[in-house]
């Protein structure tokens, strides 16, 4: 497991065989092809699980979402 961190955990990445799991947290529920299961966190946050198997599945929407997990992560 690798996790991305600012001043709090914004993100994770699970390396697998075929695949790459990923987790982010965000304020709000996005949408997004490659999410697949949203949790609800303590803080009223939400944790987002997704799955790439390909590197062309990390398009700019899924960047963008990266991106607003990591504001979030710094602004402690």
């Amino acid at each position: 497991r690798i996790v991305f961190q600012a001043e709090v955990q914004f993100a994770a990445a699970m390396p697998r065989k075929r695949w790459l799991d990923g987790y982010l947290w965000l304020r709000r529920q996005a949408a997004h092809p490659r999410i697949h299961k949203i949790e609800m966190g303590i803080f009223r946050d939400y944790g987002h699980m997704f799955r790439l198997t390909r590197v062309e599945e990390l398009d700019e929407d899924l960047v963008d979402l990266l991106h607003e997990a990591y504001i979030l992560g710094s602004e402690i």
